[in-house]
């Protein structure tokens, strides 16, 4: 886990050797480091490393999750705002 201003340079440095080596960083200052390292180890595999997903979830009942089937279908996810009483009314 490079410090994240080397990360850059030593993916660069990858990329200029032809390596296909991915600098990931899995430390990083007040941030969860559990959610950190999960976070870390999903761009390994949209990089391409190939990870024992079943062995790291060993033990715990997946779930699935709907996503949008289409990225601007307009639908929101969070609550609508509340409207703010008139002026001069008394609750």
């Amino acid at each position: 886990s490079p410090h994240p201003v080397l990360q850059l340079g030593l993916q660069e440095t990858f990329e200029a050797a032809g390596s296909d080596a991915v600098a990931l960083g899995t430390l990083r200052r007040d941030e969860d480091e559990p959610r950190r390292f999960m976070t870390s180890l999903a761009e390994a595999h949209v990089n391409g490393v190939d990870l024992d997903w079943q062995s790291l979830f060993a033990g715990h009942v997946p779930a699935h999750v709907d996503l949008p089937t289409y990225a601007f279908q307009r639908r929101h996810y969070w609550p609508e705002a509340l409207a703010a009483p008139a002026a001069g009314t008394v609750d």
